[in-house]
């Protein structure tokens, strides 16, 4: 005998058959019985229910958008130089923070030391060489920045 459990179907299961038929022009289920459409109403009442709290409960609450500047965009110039600017500075950037002006601070000073002549980040697509900054973020803190204009040597 297995274990379990055995749904013996009773006369009443199968007098209770709802037909739906192509007559009323729509492919529907075959057969269902009254069990079965039962449980069909109980789910779309639920369903219904939980939609209906939802928005009378639900759409009261608004989140604040993010603010379009950084916390601390009060403390920038006009714009700066990320091949000079300081810690401070540079974490002032809106989206950028203090982990990753760190990180750019950190990087510029590495850079320096192979090459002191030229300068690190010569446009914006340099800042993207620093792990965890990437095209959204320069994007985001281009208006801020300022970077040397490249000088022209004469030719003789």
């Amino acid at each position: 005998m297995s274990q379990g459990f055995e749904h013996a179907q009773t006369d009443s299961d199968v007098e209770t058959r709802i037909e739906l038929t192509e007559s009323a022009g729509t492919y529907g289920l075959k057969s269902m019985t009254l069990r079965q459409t039962r449980g069909l109403a109980m789910l779309i009442l639920v369903g219904v229910g939980v939609v209906l709290l939802k928005a009378v409960d639900g759409f009261s609450y608004w989140p604040d958008p993010p603010p379009i500047s950084g916390s601390r965009w009060t403390e920038l110039a006009d714009r700066i130089d990320p091949n000079t600017a300081d810690l401070r500075l540079m974490s002032a950037l809106p989206g950028l923070g203090d982990r990753k002006a760190r990180e750019l601070v950190a990087f510029r000073e590495r850079m320096q030391l192979i090459d002191p002549t030229k300068p690190v980040f010569a446009n914006i697509d340099d800042l993207m060489k620093v792990k965890g900054v990437g095209f959204a973020i320069t994007r985001k803190i281009e208006p801020y920045l300022e970077f040397p204009t490249p000088t022209t040597k004469a030719v003789d």
